[in-house]
């Protein structure tokens, strides 16, 4: 389609709302557009930028005024009324002439614009998961695109890229054009393989439109030669961009995969009641008291026990012995008198 330019382009279209056009420009030496500086007979401003290039130009000066107030006449073309801008008093360039008319009350808009569609083909794999999924599935079984699926007017984009402030292409988009960003967001849960749960889910907005921008909008240029590359048409387009690109995220239950997180969160809860015990013991104001409730010492009373050992099994029956045993404790040692 002739307002699709290019007609391809990688993640992203651009469609002509509108654009201006400059027809048979031949390379020569003409007077400069609006954007170059007036000239009279009385200053030296065209000499003085002769063989410079200014941006604005559109060309190379000269060094000669386009006006028909200096005799002789300097210019080498001439000045007459099929210049589409005041030419009159201009520095003279050598360029692609007659110079791009910039005006945008010259422009030739598109009519109804806004009710074109555009049918997005999106396709992602998972490869962790060996999974891919698309957006061009019959979803209603009639073989045919679905609106807010894979089927959107440029009027709907526009709609939700503002949130519903402007709901068409209106005059100030198709005079300036507009960027667009659409997300295609895919959430997808493989656990049940239900195709249903993987769809995507568009997110809209426009991004040209900040505030306190010196220039906003979308616009370029483009050109078409004759066969001899002598003459050329220049084209001014300005139209609606759409930038897409894709995010998501797939999961899917694995039980080998629970058992090994599984297993390292208790692991994890060891090494933490240890760091835990060391920060307590080590690292705070009432460590001396944490180690005193930890480490609690118990005290337990000394005893003292006499036995009386008869030796006769011995064949000793006038031993008589007396063996005592002791224990001692933190307030002193448990003694035995004979």
């Amino acid at each position: 389609m002739d307002l699709v330019v290019p007609s391809i382009e990688e993640n992203a279209f651009f469609v002509t709302t509108s654009m201006i056009l400059t027809p048979d420009q031949e390379r020569d030496t003409c007077p400069g557009n609006k954007d170059v500086q007036h000239c009279n007979s009385t200053d030296n401003s065209c000499p003085s930028k002769k063989g410079l290039y200014d941006p604005m130009s559109q060309g190379i000066y000269t060094g000669n005024c386009c006006s028909d107030t200096i005799s002789p006449f300097q210019c080498t073309s001439t000045l007459n009324s099929t210049y589409p801008y005041d030419a009159a008093d201009r520095c003279e360039v050598m360029a692609w002439c007659p110079t791009e008319i910039d005006s945008k009350s010259v422009a030739q808009h598109v009519e109804n614009i806004g009710a074109f569609t555009v049918f997005v083909k999106v396709d992602v794999a998972f490869s962790a998961f060996g999974k891919t999924r698309s957006n061009t599935m019959d979803k209603d079984g009639t073989g045919l695109p679905v609106d807010g699926y894979n089927l959107f007017s440029l009027n709907e984009i526009i709609g939700n890229a503002t949130g519903g402030k402007i709901k068409t292409v209106n005059e100030d988009i198709q005079t300036n054009g507009a960027i667009i960003l659409m997300e295609s967001q895919w959430n997808c849960n493989f656990t049940g393989n239900n195709d249903d749960d993987c769809n995507p889910v568009w997110k809209v907005s426009r991004i040209d439109s900040e505030p306190d921008t010196i220039s906003y909008g979308f616009n370029y240029r483009a050109v078409n030669y004759d066969t001899n590359m002598n003459t050329r048409l220049l084209r001014k387009l300005y139209g609606i961009r759409v930038v897409y690109t894709v995010s998501g995220m797939g999961r899917e239950f694995s039980f080998a995969t629970l058992t090994v997180t599984f297993g390292a969160g208790l692991a994890y809860l060891g090494v933490a009641a240890f760091l835990a015990d060391i920060v307590l013991e080590k690292f705070l104001p009432e460590s001396d008291m944490y180690m005193a409730m930890k480490n609690k010492e118990e005290k337990k009373s000394g005893g003292v026990s006499l036995h009386i050992v008869d030796d006769k099994d011995n064949g000793n029956v006038n031993a008589d012995y007396r063996e005592f045993s002791e224990s001692t404790h933190e307030n002193g040692i448990g003694t035995v008198n004979q």
